[in-house]
């Protein structure tokens, strides 16, 4: 792994570690619970459901770098 590449895997983990990274997903997640209990259209209420997913999908990815790094430093 380069010295870059360790740099960015490191500031991953400095986010994911830092306490207000929870607060701030959680309230974007109920934003989007939110966001879909107010929209009529299934549509509509389909996308944001989407969006969470994904939201989901990126934290687990960003876990699962900051992982490494903890990893390696042991």
């Amino acid at each position: 792994m380069t010295d870059e590449e360790l740099q960015k895997k490191r500031l991953i983990r400095n986010i994911i570690d830092n306490p207000l990274f929870e607060s701030i997903l959680n309230d974007i997640k109920v934003e989007l619970g939110l966001a879909m209990l107010d929209e009529d259209n299934e549509l509509k209420r389909l996308e944001i459901r989407s969006l969470s997913r994904a939201l989901d999908r990126l934290v687990g990815h960003l876990t699962a770098i900051a992982n490494e790094v903890k990893v390696e430093s042991n």
